[in-house]
């Protein structure tokens, strides 16, 4: 399901994630480049770095999206800035 980033960026996200998932890192694929689609985010957990650059990397490049940020996630759910955006 697409999001806004302000969503996937904001407490209310950061409490479901740590209920729900509990991930190591996130990746927040935009899968359209026009600015006026709000909810052009797709967030997609994984268990270390490496697996969530092979993530970012495929829907990027094979995949064909806009972008995909990387970013740690903390213990309580709230992200870190990105690591790394493809």
């Amino acid at each position: 399901m697409a999001h806004s980033l302000s969503f996937l960026l904001s407490s209310e996200a950061a409490q479901g994630r740590m209920v729900e998932r509990k991930p190591a890192f996130v990746v927040h694929v935009e899968t359209s480049s026009d600015m006026n689609v709000a909810d052009r985010f797709v967030e997609l957990d994984a268990d270390d770095l490496g697996q969530a650059g092979n993530i970012a990397n495929a829907w990027v490049r094979s995949m064909g999206n806009a972008s995909a940020a990387i970013r740690r996630v903390m213990d309580d759910g709230e992200l870190h800035k990105p690591c790394a955006i493809i």
